[in-house]
């Protein structure tokens, strides 16, 4: 449902000492240093987004959990 060039969406587990707060704003600069952010993003344009959708037992972007193709990532992340 996007208009978008052809993009990748993909589920990495990782580990880390980083506090939930220091690996987001971790994520967030790793995204700046590749061209996005609010401005790209006010005109359509998503270079990467990185996102945490767990974090220990913890979840983030709870309404993204219901989108198909997060449940679909996870699914295929799990059984394997």
């Amino acid at each position: 449902g996007i208009a978008s060039d052809s993009f990748l969406n993909a589920v990495v587990r990782g580990y880390t000492d980083l506090s939930c707060t220091e690996l987001c704003a971790r994520l967030k600069q790793i995204e700046r240093s590749l061209g996005d952010g609010s401005n790209a993003h006010r005109t359509g344009v998503v270079n990467i987004d990185l996102d945490i959708l767990l974090y220990g037992r913890t979840k983030l972007h709870v309404d993204d959990w219901q989108k198909q193709y997060i449940q679909s990532l996870l699914y295929t992340f799990l059984i394997k």
